[in-house]
């Protein structure tokens, strides 16, 4: 019997300790990936390294500028920690506002009056093959994937990334900042065969002058969403001349069967972001893709 207790006992403490072994080694694999989340940046840069965006580097879980060490990509040139366009000239700061939560912020936007003046000079006419007409899409692609502008707005896109760690807070914010941009139209006109027509802002001018109507603030958070990794697309309804932006989303949510929501960019509510139709149309829209990518979620 005395045999039998000590072959239980032993077979006990086996057991247990085999137990406790499971469980400290789950807890040091928990320990290693809580010390990787804390010490690295949201788009997986690990503290202290070079993040795959030129020139932002991983520091206390934030990406900042840092092209001395990282480098600048290419067709930009340093300058000091930061990259700047061959175009660059006489810097301004702007201050972007934006809600989340029904928490104001501001962001703080370095713009470039050079850069500026190249994109405004970007002829704003296409030219296709013989027969063949430009479509909306063909010019809606042509402002919102400009490369060299993409790279002058990145560092708004990654400080939208600092500021909140959730892909839908990331885009709540980018939602909110284009929506509290002031409505208004360009008072440049363009000579087409001695008529004048209205000018089309691109993003970057938007940003500029912190101003624009539903087509240029549209094509804005469309750029800002395609960088966040969304599927995005552009609204676009004939009869009302009117331009707003669709975001991948769940089915039981989308505007019209469309497969996106719908989200109007010249309209804001007070402390907080709009997402929906905010009122009837008389005519279906022509959706107009822009990049695909994740869905919004549940979150509105």
């Amino acid at each position: 019997m005395d045999e039998l207790k000590e072959v239980e006992g032993e077979l006990f403490y086996h057991n247990y300790s085999r137990v406790l072994s499971i469980i400290g080694f789950l807890f040091l694999i928990g320990l290693i990936l809580f010390s990787a989340n804390i010490f690295s940046c949201n788009d997986k840069t690990l503290q202290g390294k070079c993040s795959d965006t030129l020139p932002f580097f991983c520091e206390k879980g934030k990406l900042i500028e840092k092209a001395f060490i990282c480098g600048c990509p290419n067709g930009l040139i340093r300058d000091g920690d930061f990259c700047i366009s061959e175009y660059s000239s006489n810097f301004k700061n702007i201050s972007l506002n934006y809600f989340l939560e029904s928490k104001e912020g501001v962001i703080e936007f370095v713009a470039d009056e050079g850069f500026y003046n190249y994109i405004a000079g970007i002829p704003r006419f296409l030219t296709k093959k013989e027969n063949e007409i430009p479509s909306r899409e063909d010019f809606k692609l042509t402002s919102i994937n400009n490369e060299e502008q993409r790279k002058m707005i990145l560092p708004l896109v990654i400080e939208i990334k600092n500021r909140a760690s959730r892909k839908d807070n990331q885009a709540k914010i980018a939602i909110s900042l284009v929506q509290n941009i002031e409505y208004n139209a360009s008072e440049k006109k363009i000579d087409f065969f001695g008529s004048d027509v209205d000018y089309s802002r691109y993003p970057y001018e938007v940003l500029y002058e912190k101003q624009g109507i539903c087509g240029e603030k549209s094509e804005l958070l469309a750029l800002l969403l395609k960088e966040l990794d969304y599927g995005v697309a552009i609204f676009y309804f004939d009869k009302e001349q009117h331009e707003a932006v669709g975001i991948k989303c769940p089915s039981h949510k989308d505007f019209e069967d469309t497969g996106y929501c719908f989200i109007e960019t010249t309209s804001r509510l007070e402390n907080n972001v709009y997402i929906g139709a905010t009122k009837e149309f008389k005519s279906k829209p022509e959706v107009i893709i822009i990049a695909d990518g994740k869905s919004i979620g549940y979150w509105f």
